[in-house]
């Protein structure tokens, strides 16, 4: 969503399951593909799992093509990307951490949280009771989940 507010042109979502495609149109994607389906040639690849995604995120650019490293959602150890392929294959890999650009440009952050508060980006979330803690790990290491789950610590009912 906030890639096709930024004006960017075809945009790919990518799920781990045949069952999460359809969640995942619904929020405006051109396309959705499996995560085990090896696409390639795109232009830009943003990647907040790490680990093993990140070989595959830089396999699939186009040469002149960008990695944008935003998050380790994996946990997994960090991956080595050699310069000199990079270099080879006309591929560049940068990062972008929300917090840090928050305090260097805390003004275009504000305007995209009013854009996103004013309904222009849709979030999917689900609020469970802290209660329900342990089940809410489970699917989420099940790779069961849409959206994001929230615990309510002020919420322990069960």
């Amino acid at each position: 969503q906030a890639a096709r507010l930024l004006g960017a042109g075809r945009v790919v979502g990518t799920v781990g399951s045949a069952a999460k495609i359809e969640a995942a149109r619904a929020f405006g994607y051109d396309e959705v593909v499996l995560r085990d389906q090896r696409q390639s040639g795109f232009d830009v690849v943003v990647d907040p799992v790490g680990g093993p995604s990140r070989r595959a995120s830089l396999d699939a650019l186009a040469p002149m093509g960008r990695l944008v490293v935003v998050g380790n959602a994996s946990g997994a150890d960090d991956v080595a990307l050699s310069p000199n392929e990079l270099w080879l294959t006309n591929r560049s890999v940068s990062g972008f951490n929300l917090a840090a650009y928050t305090a260097l440009d805390p003004a275009t952050v504000g305007s995209a949280l009013r854009r996103a508060v004013a309904g222009e980006m849709r979030v999917q979330v689900e609020v469970l009771p802290l209660a329900e803690a342990a089940d809410a790990h489970r699917r989420i290491e099940s790779g069961s989940t849409t959206g994001k789950l929230v615990l309510n610590v002020r919420d322990v009912s069960g």
